[in-house]
């Protein structure tokens, strides 16, 4: 072989070399845009006045299961504004409004637990007790432990009820598609017992929104 096809061939097999390292750099850069888009969800916890810490806390680290970052913000008194003295009772959209004003940022989700009945206009009521209610648009929710009345289910049912809340807060409506899913309508009536968890529908759709499922 002459010196001439020597160095020929040798400049082919660099250029081959180059071109090879080049596409290599860029699917690794890829990768890396790709693994850096996902944005950690955050929920942002209040306990109203009287709730009970210990479920409270518990229900705190069940959610970090779920969820990148869950942070108790403190324990709140009830605002005036939402007591409804006629049935001794607080106005659920009232102290939704209230907990939002507080937190402030409503692309995060945030939650406020009650041992207080709530209520909300619903059902053709002006003042119907519910176990919890959300306002999608601002991602903020109430729970209340009232008419959990089995204790012995209470920390199970109690979780169910506030992920129920969340999918709500997250964009979801009720579950048109399994009769366990955790997003089932209460329709007047406590179906947690029965609920296993997100259905594969309701589940999708929260796996978008960033929760760990």
């Amino acid at each position: 072989m002459n010196i001439r096809n020597f160095i020929l061939i040798f400049l082919s097999l660099c250029f081959i070399c180059s071109c090879n390292n080049g596409n290599e750099v860029r699917k690794e850069t890829k990768q890396v845009s790709v693994h850096s888009s996902k944005k950690p969800k955050t929920i942002h916890v209040y306990f109203f006045e009287g709730f009970n810490e210990t479920l409270g806390k518990n229900t705190i680290e069940q959610l970090k299961q779920v969820f990148d970052s869950v942070v108790f913000e403190g324990n709140l008194p009830y605002p005036d504004s939402a007591y409804y003295a006629p049935r001794n009772r607080y106005k659920a959209d009232k102290l939704v409004k209230h907990l939002r004003k507080l937190q402030g940022n409503s692309s995060e989700l945030v939650i406020g637990f009650s041992p207080r009945d709530i209520a909300d206009k619903v059902h053709g009521y002006d003042d119907y007790g519910v176990m919890g209610w959300t306002r999608i648009s601002i991602h903020s929710s109430a729970v209340s432990t009232h008419r959990l009345k089995d204790k012995s289910r209470q920390q199970k049912d109690f979780l169910k009820l506030v992920l129920h809340e969340l999918g709500h807060a997250d964009g979801l409506p009720h579950c048109k598609h399994s009769d366990s899913c955790y997003m089932k309508d209460a329709n007047k009536k406590n179906h947690f017992p029965g609920l296993n968890g997100f259905c594969s529908h309701c589940e999708s759709h929260l796996k978008k929104k960033n929760w760990n499922l």
